[in-house]
């Protein structure tokens, strides 16, 4: 298959995913902590159908500096909302892969 003209989406994301784990590890121990929430990720993208052995709808995204190509190229803006997860569980925090949770405070008894 030919090569595309800019980075395929799928490797935007695993960028993003790799950048996030990094900020992650670098919050470890710190006393300030940043609550990882919906991801807002807009794209412009190029679309190429391809026929024959590999079949298919390829995407890419069309980088800033696109020389000649992206003019003969159709671009459609696409926007996706990701929803991190961290070990399967929701709402990771940017400090450390894994929080200990101290159980609820109880009130003392008055009297």
């Amino acid at each position: 298959m030919a090569e595309l003209p800019g980075p395929r989406l799928a490797d935007a994301i695993d960028d993003l995913r790799r950048e996030l784990a990094d900020a992650m590890g670098r919050g470890d121990g710190e006393r300030l902590r940043f609550q990882l929430g919906t991801v807002s990720m807009e794209f412009e993208v190029g679309i190429a159908a391809t026929v024959g052995g590999e079949a298919g709808v390829r995407f890419w995204v069309v980088s800033a500096g696109a020389t000649g190509e992206r003019a003969s190229t159709t671009t459609h803006r696409i926007s996706l909302q990701l929803t991190p997860l961290m070990d399967g569980q929701p709402d990771p925090l940017i400090s450390e892969r894994h929080l200990e949770t101290a159980p609820p405070a109880t009130a003392a008894p008055t009297g």
